[in-house]
């Protein structure tokens, strides 16, 4: 009897179909920037190093509910450990709920101070919930790009991001909806064309 019931309990944990949620962040500084000037200069300057949401940001993510349904509960949320993508990730899933926060999410390495993140210490001493153990201790941006002028090819941030969705699909076995908050340039890697601020994209595995 008690064999039959945990090989049916078994049987449903393993029968659900994983959804996970990617979406792209809000409307941030750097994008408004670019909106402006209409010059990719601006994701080279440091006047917007790990740029923030702007009010039109926070407002698309608030009504991000369409096309795409989010459902009420995530059984998991997974979070670029750029501001912009925590910012998106708080105003769906509220403050206390725990983020796992992941580099394989992070936008393209480069000479990008926009797609910088903080670093390890500055996350770690936050008030946040927060679990780090994808997040490199040793990120080190400025001398690895900025200086070099190294920039990441188009193959390896998609080889980055299904290494990511596959480490994710492996911890997340039984859960039923995952939140993937991420950027554009690993988006469209993946799903071959690009994403607008506070797009929902629903992938069922």
């Amino acid at each position: 009897m008690i064999r039959k019931k945990l090989k049916n309990i078994f049987s449903i944990l393993f029968s659900i179909r994983m959804k996970l949620y990617f979406i792209r962040h809000g409307h941030a500084a750097h994008n408004a920037a670019y909106d402006k000037e209409n010059d990719e200069k601006v994701y080279k300057s440091l006047d917007y190093k790990d740029s923030h949401l702007t009010e039109k940001g926070v407002q698309q993510i608030k009504e991000v509910q369409l096309p795409v349904k989010l459902p009420r509960k995530m059984d998991r949320v997974y979070s670029s450990p750029l501001t912009r993508c925590i910012q998106t990730a708080r105003i769906l899933v509220g403050e206390r709920t725990i983020l796992h926060l992941h580099d394989g999410l992070l936008e393209t390495h480069g000479p990008f101070p926009c797609n910088w993140r903080p670093d390890f210490d500055t996350l770690t001493n936050s008030l946040s919930y927060y679990v780090l153990k994808d997040v490199d201790k040793h990120y080190k941006p400025y001398t690895k790009y900025y200086l070099t002028g190294l920039t990441e090819t188009n193959d390896e941030i998609k080889e980055r991001a299904m290494a990511t969705v596959e480490q994710i699909k492996s911890e997340c076995k039984g859960f039923e909806n995952v939140l993937v908050v991420t950027h554009n340039d690993w988006l469209e890697s993946l799903f071959g064309r690009p994403f607008k601020n506070g797009e929902v994209y629903c992938l069922e595995c």
